[in-house]
């Protein structure tokens, strides 16, 4: 049975320190060591689509093209696909960090999927503040002048489609929700303001339709990350709307509201396709916290509905609604462990030892009618993809000797290289004032074996590492703190 291979991976801090300033090419970047490593993992593990999180910097639009151009590099000879790279808007809170999609493009396999005016490829990151651009209406606006822009938008808020910030409006957005409410009220009998050009009923669903997809006011709250959303058509039939996600950081409370407000996007709650929501959730399996509800509240005074907290609160357990109602998705790993001990180790650490938080899942739903779902592989459940485990050379027959070249090439040419001579000066003046013998015996044990990978690090530059500490920090220090993962779809 034909398959595909989804990855989700958290490359950290992935920005334009992983390009090279290059004022000779179109885009002033070429490819750094740390893009031919991404595209070396995903080449040798034949990934077909690939969620990369925590793009910062504004680099998203740089990051894809390289990383397009290097996966069409990679390709073998005669392949019928070819490699796209799309990277979402910024998001404008928190640390405002973007998304990457990859996907190999093929007739008949593997096809992005494309419906009138609703959004294919680039949905949702903007749609989950229940913000709107210009891009969202480009079957509208194309070919205007700015005035004519400024015209349309004028008429969507004197009708009370959205507010002067670019938000949806909670009630109306409520009241284009019956079937019934097939088109926007826009150069229609009683419209306050009409658009500069005569809109036709097709364009005015197609706008009522956008608008639905636009849930007001999500993920406002300073670290709320929502997720990118990609939508795929696979055998040439079958529906995969694929989700990624990288929650607000471990210690922000915020994560819990994120997580569960998954729940309420229409795009996940779809029981005609196939949804799978992938990424770093930075939460552990078994934490039992708990979310605040959200969801429409009516202002009796002016008939007016908001789209906030509920009161009294209403609280649920964290991924209740995910893999509850209404999304009802199926766990796909469980106690998994996915990222790695911050934590140097010493020469003789064993594999164990680096892995820390099971942070990294996916989370599936199968369409509905039989004949459009996708199965998960049984031959091949989904995995974490132990690049640490995979670019160590004593794991001789599991190595892959060409990732572990590039990923040390990678630490040589970063931040990562700088990182060990600075531990090691530092620790060498805490030595110097560390009173206690015990206190220095462990400080000296820790700089003879930072070195002592320094010395194994330099003698060989383009050997990959030979043990579990130096593969440890080799990835850790100049890729990042989590590992990929993989699920194979069948279809």
């Amino acid at each position: 049975m034909p398959s595909i291979k989804v990855m989700a991976w958290n490359i950290e801090k992935f920005g334009f320190t992983a390009t090279i300033t290059n004022p000779g090419v179109p885009l002033g970047f070429t490819a750094g060591k740390l893009i031919e490593f991404v595209g070396r993992v995903i080449s040798n593990y034949n990934a077909d689509i690939v969620g990369i999180m925590e793009i910062v910097g504004g680099a998203g639009d740089v990051l894809a093209n390289l990383l397009e151009v290097e996966m069409n590099n990679l390709r073998p000879a005669g392949a019928l696909y070819t490699w796209h790279a799309l990277a979402s808007p910024r998001q404008l809170a928190g640390t405002q960090e973007e998304y990457i999609f990859l996907w190999q493009q093929e007739a008949g396999r593997l096809m992005p999927f494309v419906q009138g005016a609703l959004p294919s490829i680039n949905h949702l990151s903007f749609y989950l503040y229940g913000m709107l651009n210009d891009w969202d209406f480009d079957f509208i606006v194309n070919g205007y002048t700015a005035a004519q822009r400024d015209q349309f938008w004028q008429a969507l808020e004197a009708n009370g489609y959205r507010n002067a910030q670019y938000n949806v409006s909670a009630t109306h957005w409520h009241q284009l929700q019956p079937p019934a409410n097939a088109a926007v009220n826009l150069n229609q009998p009683g419209a306050a303001v009409v658009p500069p050009l005569l809109l036709t009923l097709a364009q005015r669903q197609a706008i009522k339709e956008v608008l639905v997809h636009t849930k007001p006011v999500l993920f406002t709250k300073g670290g709320g990350r929502p997720p990118f959303i990609s939508d795929f058509v696979i055998g040439g039939v079958k529906r995969l709307r694929t989700a990624v996600l990288h929650a607000p950081n471990p210690s922000d409370p915020n994560k819990y509201d994120v997580i569960n407000n998954l729940a309420l996007i229409n795009d996940l709650n779809d029981p005609l396709v196939n949804r799978l929501v992938m990424g770093d959730f930075n939460t552990d399996d078994g934490d039992t916290k708990s979310a605040w509800r959200m969801g429409f509240v009516l202002n009796a005074l002016n008939n007016t509905y908001s789209f906030t907290y509920l009161t009294p609160k209403q609280h649920d357990q964290i991924f209740t609604r995910v893999v509850g109602a209404p999304l009802n998705m199926t766990k796909q790993m469980n106690n998994v462990k996915t990222s790695l001990t911050s934590s140097f180790l010493s020469l003789t650490a064993a594999h164990n030892d680096i892995l820390a938080s099971t942070y990294d899942n996916f989370y599936l739903a199968r369409a509905t009618a039989a004949p459009n779902q996708l199965a998960v592989n049984a031959a091949s459940p989904p995995q974490v993809v132990d690049l640490v485990y995979r670019i160590n050379a004593a794991n001789s027959v599991l190595a892959i000797s060409q990732i572990g070249d590039a990923a040390v090439e990678v630490f040589l040419s970063n931040p990562g290289k700088l990182w060990l001579k600075k531990k090691i000066t530092d620790l060498d003046d805490a030595i110097k004032k560390a009173k206690l013998l015990t206190a220095k015996g462990k400080l000296m044990n820790q700089v003879a074996a930072l070195k002592a990978h320094r010395v194994l690090l330099n003698k060989a530059k383009l050997d990959p590492p030979m043990t579990v500490s130096m593969a440890h920090l080799v990835y850790n220090r100049s890729i990042s703190d989590h590992l990929p993962i993989m699920i194979t779809l069948d279809y």
